[in-house]
């Protein structure tokens, strides 16, 4: 009896449960439109990557890669790519927030970032002093809950994947290892029940366990974060395999 015990204890490993707030300073959303077949993104993604040892990151930062699959018939088939992030970015150019749907693509907070195509060393605008509507999110296994002192608003829920070395084998990057972070492998929109939201974490793409959640609150038909939370997942929700 106690050997079948200790077997099902290490089958069953304990699931973390986790709760994030939001920083009551406030906080930005930075959204990059990438893909592996673009010769030109490879440095925005070195960017990007750099958040990682920010030291306001997970507290008033929050980078996601979304990779469009729209370059995956020249050659080289992104293994991230998803129509959630072509949905996305045609969706802004559709809402005029951007002047075209491209790559690399920044957008922060809701509006286009051009700086990102026009200096070598872009460092992120300023952010208004005004502070963040309350919003926590509580993780369990790939259950959740979400609550806000705002009526009316969305969540939107993405998790993220770490730590990723690409070989790109053909097409414009054919020859070169990608290092790739803060990437989208799954996201949703919850509607509101009440003043908070309850269900399960988007599915992660080709199950590639997610290492980081984040979620953020918009108005119906507006893209504008209006507060912004997340971090890591715990090790026991997701584990350092990767494709």
């Amino acid at each position: 009896m106690k050997t079948l015990l200790l077997a099902l204890v290490l089958l069953c490993p304990f699931v973390q449960a986790q709760t994030f707030h939001a920083s009551e300073d406030k906080a930005q959303l930075i959204e990059l439109f990438t893909s592996q077949g673009c010769s030109s993104c490879p440095n925005a993604e070195r960017w990007l990557n750099n958040f990682k040892s920010d030291s306001d990151l997970w507290v008033t930062l929050f980078p996601i890669a979304w990779h469009v699959d729209y370059w995956d018939d020249l050659g080289w088939v992104d293994k991230f790519s998803s129509t959630d992030a072509n949905h996305r970015q045609y969706r802004y150019h559709h809402q005029k927030v951007t002047s075209g749907v491209y790559t690399p693509q920044a957008v922060i907070n809701g509006v286009e970032w051009r700086a990102l195509m026009t200096r070598f060393k872009p460092e992120l605008p300023e952010t208004k002093k005004s502070s963040q509507p309350k919003l926590s999110l509580h993780v369990s296994g790939n259950k959740f809950t979400a609550q806000t002192e705002l009526e009316n608003t969305l969540l939107n829920l993405a998790v993220i994947g770490m730590d990723f070395s690409i070989n790109v084998k053909r097409g414009e990057n054919s020859g070169r290892i990608l290092e790739q972070q803060f990437v989208m492998l799954g996201f949703a929109q919850y509607p509101q029940q009440g003043v908070h939201w309850q269900g399960e974490l988007p599915a992660s793409k080709d199950n590639i366990p997610p290492q980081a959640v984040i979620a953020w609150i918009t108005e119906p038909g507006n893209n504008t974060p209006l507060s912004i939370t997340g971090g890591p997942l715990a090790q026991s929700t997701a584990d350092s395999s990767h494709p």
